[in-house]
């Protein structure tokens, strides 16, 4: 005869009742924080907002010792977070309630980066940011900058030098600039003087996005779509040139791996210069001198 099932003996530990858990034992801390959330209803409150709140109704004998009763409640908080007692609400709030997450909507970029480039399309409408506008290219567009011509290193005489110099000199005082985006490895700057594709000599407006903004004349209007590609227009930087001074290029060319010699007679001219009094309505050269005299 074969035995097949067996019994335990009901004095056995398998009919006793299965281990309970332990009751969560709630301190004076606890009880205030639920309490504190409680009050403040279904939608809870921020985390130190509750904490500052309770810190705050104690009294301090120091700035030491209110620090102190803050983190003490930081601390018995993220204890009722692991034990489930209170939950959160996104990152900064608490309740006492476990809400459902709201909900994000969100939406792919429409391009990787801000400075991809995309081909150009036609628009016939103007927007108050010229430099996203998606304009139609130039009547004749050529690939790439415009061809550069290169300068032979012939020397240069003493007159056209002199000349170059004195035309430098007589260039009006450098305005303020309103400096604008890059083109290429410079920083352009409004009627900055470039060269579009089709060797007209255009002013810069603004640059942005390796994109520029160009007028035909300084300070130039913006605006009428009829006037586009002659008044004004949008081109991509690396189709421009920039246009330089010629007799700041011939000064730099005669002076390049050329060492200037001390000059005796020009540190004397220099000096003399320094002495003689500024021109009417400046200030004078030099720290200001004392017209009292020191009190000891």
């Amino acid at each position: 005869m074969l035995i097949s099932e067996f019994s335990a003996p009901p004095s056995s530990p398998a009919h006793s009742a299965p281990p309970q858990p332990r009751p969560t034992q709630l301190d004076a801390l606890d009880t205030r924080i639920v309490e504190a959330l409680r009050i403040r209803g279904r939608y809870g409150a921020g985390v130190w907002e509750v904490i500052n709140a309770l810190a705050d109704a104690d009294e301090h004998k120091s700035r030491a010792d209110l620090r102190a009763t803050r983190l003490a409640f930081w601390s018995r908080l993220r204890g009722l977070l692991r034990l489930k007692m209170i939950f959160r609400q996104g990152r900064t709030r608490i309740s006492l309630c476990k809400l459902p997450a709201a909900g994000a909507s969100r939406r792919r970029r429409k391009r990787a980066g801000s400075t991809s480039e995309e081909p150009v399309q036609e628009s016939t409408s103007i927007a108050s940011n010229y430099l996203s506008l998606q304009l139609p290219e130039l009547s004749q567009p050529t690939s790439g900058a415009p061809p550069v011509v290169p300068k032979t290193k012939s020397a240069h005489s003493p007159a056209e030098v002199t000349q170059a110099a004195r035309s430098l000199a007589q260039l009006p005082r450098r305005p303020r600039r309103r400096w604008s985006g890059w083109i290429g490895a410079t920083r352009a700057y409004r009627n900055l003087p470039i060269l579009l594709p089709d060797q007209r000599e255009v002013y810069v407006f603004a640059a942005r996005r390796g994109k520029v903004l160009f007028t035909s004349q300084p300070d130039g209007p913006i605006g009428s779509i009829e006037g586009i590609w002659r008044d004004w227009g949008v081109v991509r930087a690396s189709q421009v040139g920039l246009l330089k001074n010629e007799a700041a290029a011939l000064l730099g060319r005669a002076k390049s791996g050329r060492t200037e010699r001390k000059s005796v007679a020009k540190m004397l001219a220099a000096r003399r210069n320094a002495r003689r009094p500024p021109r009417k309505g400046r200030r004078p050269r030099g720290r200001p001198r004392r017209t009292g005299q020191s009190s000891p």
